[in-house]
């Protein structure tokens, strides 16, 4: 082996000791074994807790060695002491009010874009902390050395080796600052960065049992979908829905070893089973119909449906019906939405949910999950029907294709019993302009179940 060679081995191998030895020494080892104390209020006081030690630690080695090598590097007498006491406290202070500033800024320009929950993320960010606690450790600092100036002849070594070390560190928050304020612009402005920031440390505070912190997200993220669609922005539209799918992952992921999570009790001891199915549906639905309203790209509204599609698809692989149901639902939702029928009769047919709920169907029946399959034909039935009888189509232009996605063996009978039941069809009533319009999503059915039997089924994805 080459020299370079055996320096890259020695490089990688030191490289994994010091990781290991900065994870037990700043705390890494208490946080796997206490994974709650890095998530909620709790977290970010321990997070504040240890950025403090790491920096007192840092500039107190340095002080070590300036004091060691060269005591007076850059503070060599009384009055260079002084002059350095007097300049550093207004500067600090002038770079502090300059980064409370920029956070004020980046504030405004972050409610404006993304809505008013969205700066609460700002008080659960790291960089922030990282900027705002060291020009208040500094000026500590100054304030405590100010007194240790002599009145006459030359100060300690230890006291100018400190007025140094102050200096370094006034000089690097400087630069700190200057470089931060526009990588943390850059981070809550940028779709994809900001989105995907919300949703970061989701099964962190999972895990650590801060499910108040992870609940609110999801308002967050359905106010940041509908602000995007208001301004036609298509990539943030596309950011946010890929968040939502990523933040149901990781609840998924925790729910495995933490079933309770799927129960959230509110501080008013309010019990929401399923409130995660219930908040991506709200927001999916409420996203759906801003688009046909506002008018948005026929994509933007199409990628709505499909997203609520794979989050029930998913909730069907982990065997959770009443979640299934709940999004399929907000799929029938969007299918019968009453913003289809425009000024003068004319219409807008959304098409994407009917396709979106023949294919969960297709889905839920390759896992044998009758009673998924059976809830998602019915609400094909529904909006195949509304978009004949009460938006006045000869036929439902995805109706042909999304039969063809069906599974082999669709719950024809199922679904006509829970059509036919009261709870059914009182939760759609609405959706039903006459007393007779349960006959027509009847007849839906059966159109559906002649016409699968002449075709094979060609399942594809959504």
């Amino acid at each position: 082996m080459t020299r370079a060679g055996r320096f890259r081995q020695f490089w990688g191998e030191a490289r994994w000791w010091l990781r290991l030895a900065f994870f037990l020494v700043m705390g890494g080892w208490l946080l796997s074994v206490r994974p709650d104390l890095n998530t909620g209020p709790t977290g970010v006081i321990f997070r504040l807790t240890w950025f403090v030690i790491r920096y007192v630690v840092f500039w107190a080695l340095v002080w070590l060695v300036v004091w060691s090598v060269d005591a007076h590097l850059l503070v060599r007498s009384r009055t260079g002491l002084q002059t350095v006491l007097q300049v550093l406290p207004p500067t600090v202070v002038a770079v502090l009010v300059l980064v409370l500033g920029a956070t004020f800024v980046i504030a405004q320009v972050v409610t404006s874009t993304w809505g008013t929950r969205a700066p609460l993320m700002i008080t659960l960010d790291p960089q922030v902390v990282g900027v705002l606690a060291p020009p208040l450790m500094i000026l500590v600092a100054s304030l405590l050395l100010s007194g240790q100036v002599p009145n006459e002849g030359m100060p300690l070594n230890a006291v100018t080796a400190a007025a140094t070390v102050l200096v370094l560190a006034t000089v690097r928050m400087l630069v700190t600052a200057v470089v931060s304020v526009p990588t943390n612009i850059q981070q809550y402005i940028g779709p994809r960065a900001f989105t995907q920031f919300v949703v970061a440390d989701v099964r962190r505070e999972c895990e650590g049992g801060a499910l108040g912190l992870v609940v609110f997200r999801t308002g967050m993220l359905a106010e940041m979908l509908r602000m995007a669609l208001r301004r036609g922005d298509s990539v943030a539209v596309a950011a946010t829905l890929e968040a939502m799918i990523d933040f149901q992952s990781a609840y998924l992921a925790s729910r495995e070893s933490r079933p309770e999570l799927r129960v959230f009790h509110t501080e008013d001891g309010t019990v929401r089973e399923g409130w995660l199915a219930l908040d991506l549906r709200r927001a999916l639905v409420v996203a759906g119909e801003e688009a046909l309203r506002v008018g948005s790209s026929g994509g933007d509204g199409n990628a709505i449906c499909r997203t609520l599609g794979v989050i029930a698809d998913r909730f069907d692989d982990a065997d959770d019906f009443q979640d299934v149901a709940t999004c399929m639902d907000g799929l029938t939702e969007l299918a019968t939405n009453y913003l289809q029928l425009g000024a003068g009769g004319a219409t807008n047919l959304y098409t994407e949910p009917v396709f979106q709920l023949a294919w969960l169907e297709g889905s839920a029946e390759s896992r044998k999950h009758r009673e998924a399959a059976a809830h998602a034909l019915a609400g094909w039935a529904l909006g195949a029907a509304y978009a004949r009888y009460h938006l006045g189509r000869e036929l439902h232009p995805m109706q042909p294709r999304s039969i063809g996605v069906f599974g082999p063996d669709p719950p024809w009978s199922e679904a006509l019993e829970l059509i036919n039941a009261p709870d059914w069809e009182q939760r759609w009533v609405n959706k039903l302009s006459e007393p007779e319009s349960l006959q027509h999503v009847i007849a839906e059915i059966g159109r559906a179940a002649k016409e699968h039997a002449q075709r094979p089924s060609t399942v594809t994805g959504a």
